[in-house]
């Protein structure tokens, strides 16, 4: 099939977003801080939904069905049946948005994807935005050119904010504290060497999350920033790792481990880093991580590709310094993305290692079910690539409540009390942003 550029424009993608949002489960993903291309969409041609092997497809027009088949093997053969005939202009051109859950595989995981045949691509250097199709149905790229082709002035959300001064968590700092404990127990037994603990924050909100999304973009904004509407949920990712790309026939992860604050000054901004770079804790931690994707990606990849780029980089964030590195391998021949993201998951930087155990380990000590929270955000494209994030630094927000997970890694010599201060280091974007902190 080929592909279309139906139209070049000047607007930029918040705009976009504002001017295709009423056609349902829009989508902005920015690429200000990433590859500098940011993409919008709405209206997909279906809604694919399910878990295990279950899987329930929504097509545009309101019908309703459901197959025998895990969520990711559906869009397996959703993408295959488009081919596209022609050089890619972007990465992403169309294809399969959403979000997959946190389990312990992936099986038990909750797939939630948008098929979308037209995109509409802002290339920020240039300041340019292409709508792109990929669709037979000439009726709704005439309905979103229209849309965005709209002069209409588009008003920006209302503030978003908290109806309480506090957020309440799912557990108590003793709590946290006492399964830390447990864990080092674990890890003095030699049962596991390193587990990812978490916690669940909540808060009752008022107001336009798409505002809340804004706010992060301006004030704190992150590698992987994206605000994703289903039907029941608004998601908010202002994400820094990445959790699986493949382009060209590569396929990548970045897994994070080791975190420290900004300074207030440069002389302490410095301190802050080259502490998280000497520190023996944290470069334990990241190796046995870095290993663990070694494994994960060489399941997918070719025998004698993965390898290890920029091993242990310092990236930093406006609020954060963390220590990152990049494994990646060829994609093993035959392997479609989607199935290649099956068998990845879940991600290693949030679970532990050995990862079987570790994920054991964490459904006994944490008391809640993550969900979107750790689990991986993004595209697959008909173009055979894909981008997701690590469903890190996330909120989401249903029916008026707000839930935000936020973790720490814990090795032999962590301390339980600071590691539960470094939790809430992790959402200090967000409760900031909401006037809570």
């Amino acid at each position: 099939m080929a592909m279309k550029i139906l139209a070049s424009m000047d607007i930029e993608p918040v705009q976009a977003f504002l001017r295709v949002r009423s056609l349902g489960n829009a989508f902005i993903i920015s690429g200000v801080h990433g590859d500098g291309v940011s993409y919008v969409g709405a209206g997909p041609t279906k809604r694919i939904s399910g878990r295990e092997a279950r899987t329930t497809i929504k097509d545009s027009s309101g019908g309703s069905s459901e197959v025998s088949m895990d969520p990711l093997e559906y869009i397996s053969e959703e993408l295959n049946n488009i081919r596209i005939d022609s050089t890619l202009p972007f990465p992403f051109i169309g294809g399969a948005v959403g979000f997959i859950s946190y389990a312990a595989s992936a099986f038990e995981s909750h797939s939630e994807f948008g098929i979308y045949d037209n995109v509409y691509a802002y290339d920020h250097n240039i300041k340019k935005g292409f709508l792109i199709s990929v669709s037979t149905n000439g009726e709704m790229d005439e309905v979103i050119n229209a849309r965005l082709s709209d002069g209409a002035a588009d008003e920006l959300p209302c503030p978003l904010r908290s109806l309480s001064s506090q957020v309440s968590s799912n557990t108590t700092k003793e709590e946290y504290i006492d399964s830390v404990n447990k864990a080092l127990e674990l890890i003095r037994d030699g049962e596991i060497y390193q587990v990812n603990l978490t916690q669940s924050l909540t808060a009752k909100l008022e107001g336009d999350p798409f505002s809340l999304f804004l706010e992060l973009s301006r004030n704190t904004p992150s590698r992987f920033t994206s605000f994703i509407e289903t039907e029941e949920l608004k998601i908010i990712c202002n994400s820094p790792e990445r959790l699986f790309k493949v382009s060209s026939g590569w396929v990548e992860t970045e897994p994070i481990k080791g975190t420290r604050p900004r300074g207030n000054d440069k002389v302490t901004d410095e301190f802050f880093m080259k502490e998280l770079m000497e520190s023996e804790k944290e470069r334990a931690e990241h190796v046995m991580i870095t290993d663990l994707e070694r494994n994960d990606i060489g399941k997918i990849s070719r025998t004698g590709t993965v390898h290890v780029k920029d091993f242990m980089r310092i990236e930093s964030y406006p609020a954060l310094h963390h220590m990152v590195s990049t494994v990646r391998g060829l994609l093993r021949d035959g392997l479609s993305t989607p199935l290649a993201l099956k068998e990845f998951l879940p991600g290693g930087s949030v679970t532990g290692t050995p990862k079987i155990r570790a994920t054991e380990v964490i459904k006994e000590l944490e008391n809640f079910e993550r969900g979107i929270y750790t689990g991986g955000i993004g595209w697959m494209g008909y173009g055979g690539g894909a981008e997701l994030t690590m469903a890190i630094r996330t909120a989401v927000i249903k029916d008026d409540v707000m839930t935000l997970g936020v973790g720490s890694g814990i090795v032999i010599d962590s301390d339980p009390a600071q590691e539960y201060e470094e939790t809430l280091l992790k959402a200090n974007d967000f409760l900031t942003a909401l006037g809570v902190n």
